[in-house]
């Protein structure tokens, strides 16, 4: 690869810069401990603002009844709340949010720094109770409500934004200093490079660090080892040929860990009349699911799977009670897995086989397969082994929808097979799948199966939605449970 201003491995080491991970760099560039960096994920500024935006528009609605209650001549009725002149009041809480929206006062930096916005934050919300009673001169403001009411609402809000904002404020801070909202990013390159990379990013990343710098042709497993480690999230490349074989090679590389993944470009051609080249940042691969959508996944996940452990419940009394009687051994069969990101953990099965093997000895089931029981046959036809599972979903190692993880001699086989079949990792594996309600079920000895199987898993993660999720959890019990090709 041919980074901006090719550095040598060597001389990269000798700067202190190459690494994996925050604490190879230099004492100058190397950030603090980030207790919460495992948060990042989440895209806590984003949460945070949004989460804010609503609990202020909450807080002044309530501020306002209470105020009517306590304050008002007017008893406190159905009648009076539908009353166009309280309905107009009832709009300063919205009011005055869009005023703080379209002034940029929700976001998070600012809500950090809260001292510093004060004064703009009181005018504004100031300014929704003036509209409103300007509004309101034509419905009497006496007939209804008394002016000790609105003075009342008004100043109770201030105090009360101003508590708010400065409990909040402080929770920011703790946000940021924990590491929270900090996007890490690696850079495949030099330190000039990595350097240009971070000030090309802060106008689109207001919480950036350099986590890592790695000298071209040396990121192979370094790189890939600090994304799994979640020393960053977002990796760059920083070159002069973007269509060299090197670059593509790492891309299809970092393809298949949870990053976002962009490539840097220093343009020759000064723009604007400046005097420096310009360096152009083109997105290559989104990270996938985060923010809201890995909240509402995982919220989704704990929800059904909670309900289905109860429901389910005599279903796994009796299955377990039939493999008792049937063969000798544990009712639990427990195997080790890739998960996320290669993490390895162990999944829960019904015990469906007379063996229990794992690791390099694990083969994959076949038909009329002579190590499988005959309770266990009618489980794996039914899926019913599989119902276990609801406890690794509880335990975060697996979600309810994904691709279906398989031992890890497989995972090794086919993953040195087929180029885009590591990319299954960048999300949790699932209990069903896209995949599985298209019919990949049983066996892949077959040329081509297993292929069609991570297409249909790639086109999963690249599209999903929480409405997607619904459709496969919908029509799972029709034709991802019992299945012709279930061996």
């Amino acid at each position: 690869m041919d980074a901006i201003g090719e550095t040598s491995l060597r001389e990269a080491q000798d700067a202190g810069w190459v690494g994996s991970a925050p604490e190879h760099l230099t004492p100058q560039e190397r950030a603090p401990a980030r207790p919460l960096k495992a948060l990042a994920a989440l895209k806590c500024d984003t949460l945070v603002s949004d989460l804010f935006f609503l609990a202020e528009i909450g807080m002044i609605s309530v501020l306002g009844i209470l105020a009517a209650f306590l304050w008002s001549d007017t008893p406190l009725t159905i009648w009076t709340q539908l009353h166009p002149q309280a309905m107009l009041y009832m709009l300063v809480p919205a009011g005055a949010a869009a005023l703080l929206q379209a002034n940029g006062l929700y976001a998070f930096e600012r809500l950090a720094a809260f001292s510093g916005s004060a004064l703009r934050v009181i005018s504004y919300v100031s300014l929704a109770f003036g509209l409103a009673l300007l509004l309101d001169f034509g419905f009497h403001p006496g007939e209804l409500f008394s002016g000790l009411w609105l003075v009342a609402w008004l100043i109770s809000s201030l105090i009360g934004l101003a508590a708010l904002r400065g409990a909040v404020s402080w929770f920011c801070n703790r946000l940021i200093s924990g590491g929270a909202v900090q996007h890490a990013v690696a850079v495949i390159g030099t330190p000039d490079a990595a350097h240009a990379v971070i000030d090309a990013l802060r106008p689109q990343i207001k919480f950036v660090e350099l986590a890592g710098v790695f000298a071209p042709g040396s990121h192979s497993r370094s790189v890939l080892e600090g994304a799994r480690d979640q020393a960053f999230d977002r990796v760059v490349i920083a070159t002069d040929d973007p269509a060299s074989a090197r670059t593509r090679r790492a891309l299809a590389e970092l393809n298949q860990i949870p990053c976002a993944v962009q490539i840097a470009i220093a343009l020759n051609t000064p723009l604007a009349g400046g005097t420096q080249p310009t360096l152009a940042l083109f997105d290559v691969q989104a990270a996938p699911i985060g923010g809201w959508g890995l909240l509402i996944k995982r919220g989704l996940d704990v929800c059904l799977a909670a309900a289905g452990l109860l429901v389910l419940a005599p279903v796994l009394a009796l299955a377990a009670l039939a493999i008792k009687l049937d063969s000798p051994g544990p009712v639990l069969f427990t195997q080790q897995r890739h998960g996320l990101n290669r993490k390895v953990f162990k999944i829960f099965k019904l015990r469906s086989m007379s063996v229990m093997e794992d690791g390099a000895h694990a083969v994959q089931a076949s038909r009329r397969d002579a190590r499988v029981t005959s309770v266990g046959a009618f489980l794996r036809k039914t899926s019913i082994d599989e119902l276990p599972q609801l406890l690794n979903v509880l335990k975060g190692d697996m979600s309810l929808v994904g691709p279906r993880p398989h031992p890890l001699s497989l995972d090794d086989q086919y993953a040195g097979e087929l180029e885009t079949y590591a990319s299954r990792h960048k999300v949790k594996p699932g209990i069903t799948g896209w995949a599985q309600i298209h019919g990949h079920r049983g066996p892949t000895d077959k040329p081509g199966l297993m292929q069609s199987r991570v297409q249909h898993d790639l086109h999963y993660i690249n599209n999903w939605s929480f409405w997607l999720d619904l459709k496969i959890i919908a029509a799972t019990p029709l034709l991802g449970v019992m299945h012709k090709n279930a061996v």
